[in-house]
């Protein structure tokens, strides 16, 4: 039977607007940009799956997919975390395993699978811990050790230079002491000494809380057997590698000193989400586990997956930390040639755009410095303070930072596979990458 003739003009049609769509330069960067992105994604799913099989790892916990960075905020501040950024992005195969917890069925007496808490004495070895419990929050897991303490009838020591202020906004003292633990401070905000131990006589079996690295701080005699515990805001689950330069401390690296117990969140350097991690010796987690309020403040069946499978997954700030000083330049120059084309005598809205060199950081405030590559720009009508505005409000957004009227534009955070939706956000529309290209 022969084909109607409304059907071959329908074709026709199809057929004429597919080859149209193909003539215009936007479609062909986009198809390029997805063979681009699935090229670079094989050896990394492949990689995964091979890692799978030969760990015995259940393939319904750790998929094959990549771990792609998030597009819903493009980070050119300069810092991985802390200012505008709260934390770093959570790999997709975290997302992925609270995804299953919440598509699953529960029974009204909930448990944790045996492979989470065989995934939870595995990290925790792996640093050189006993064991790992995990809070809903960094304050939970204090109120945690407060009631232990409260079980135990220790006294829990706070030196004065160490009551730090939790991101709830209330001091570490404050929350022990809310929970019922009897806390008492010792020594003055700038420091404390051996003759304020001394004067406080702390016993066996009490409890000392320093805020960061316990080696940097007088504390009691080891023969007294107080229990040492670290809270870390900054701590990254193994010791990262990168070129001799300083780096935050590990979990290990504290357990490794007079640190007994370690207090840290799962967000920021760790790659999971907020929540609180206690890493620390079989015995103490089990009798924290075992107090009645642990129930309370542990932390839920999705937030126990996300963490554990983020915990064993590439760091995503490995990979951007590997990125070579020589590609990020080669990509600010690209990136900079491209802008031109959005440039003022061009009918642009950009003035100004040159690359600098300015270290990026790991920590907003702290000496952790990464070397990086930055655009800096000129707004044709705009001062760069209300450009900065711009870009934060809208989708995606764009953390930039301000240096008096130019706007900075750090590279090291900002994946490969965003540069394209970086230079649609500065420039206003798409830009081809070879803009004499008619």
């Amino acid at each position: 039977m022969a084909i109607p003739d409304w059907t071959v003009d329908l074709l026709r049609r199809q057929i004429t607007e597919v080859a149209e769509q193909l003539k215009k330069p936007e479609t062909m960067q986009q198809m390029r940009d997805r063979a681009t992105e699935f090229l670079h994604d094989l050896p990394q799913a492949a990689t995964r799956v091979w890692d799978q099989a030969r760990e015995g790892i259940e393939p319904s916990h750790r998929r094959s997919r990549p771990a792609p960075i998030g597009m819903e905020v493009l980070n050119a501040t300069g810092n991985y975390c802390g200012g505008a950024v709260a934390r770093g992005p959570i790999a997709s195969a975290a997302v992925e395993a609270a995804r299953d917890a919440w598509g699953s069925f529960r029974s009204d007496r909930e448990s944790v699978p045996a492979w989470w808490k065989k995934v939870a004495s595995r990290v925790a070895k792996s640093v050189g811990g006993e064991r790992l419990l995990i809070a809903n929050g960094t304050e939970s897991a204090l109120v945690a050790l407060a009631s232990f303490a409260k079980d135990q009838q220790a006294t829990v020591f706070v030196p004065r230079c160490c009551a730090m202020r939790l991101s709830s906004g209330l001091a570490i003292p404050d929350v022990l002491a809310s929970a019922g633990a009897k806390v008492v401070e010792v020594g003055s905000s700038e420091a404390v000494a051996v003759t304020n131990w001394q004067r406080v006589q702390p016993a066996k079996g009490d409890i000392v809380i320093v805020a960061g690295d316990a080696q940097a701080f007088e504390l009691p005699d080891a023969d007294r057997g107080c229990l040492i515990v670290s809270v870390v805001q900054d701590v990254t689950l193994r010791p990262l590698q990168h070129g001799g330069a300083p780096v935050p401390p590990s979990v290990g690296e504290h357990l490794a000193g007079p640190t007994d117990l370690v207090i840290t969140s799962g967000a920021r350097l760790m790659g999971g989400p907020d929540c609180g991690l206690l890493f620390g010796d079989q015995r103490t987690l089990d009798a924290i586990e075992s107090t009645p309020l642990w129930h309370a403040v542990e932390a839920s069946l999705e937030l126990r997956a996300m963490l554990l499978v983020a915990l064993e997954e590439p760091l995503l700030l490995t990979q951007l930390l590997s990125t070579s000083l020589e590609n990020l330049r080669h990509r600010a120059q690209n990136l900079a040639t491209r802008l031109a084309a959005a440039s003022e005598t061009d009918g642009g809205k950009i003035r100004l755009c040159t690359v600098s060199d300015h270290p990026a950081r790991l920590i907003a405030g702290a000496p952790y410095e990464v070397a990086s590559q930055q655009l800096r720009l000129q707004h044709t009508e705009r001062s760069a303070s209300e450009w900065a505005d711009e870009l934060a409000n809208q989708t995606p957004a764009v953390l930039v930072t301000v240096d008096e009227d130019v706007l900075l534009v750090d590279l090291r955070w900002i994946d490969v596979n965003q540069d394209e939706s970086l230079v649609t956000a500065l420039a206003g529309s798409p830009i081809l990458e070879n803009p004499d290209v008619p």
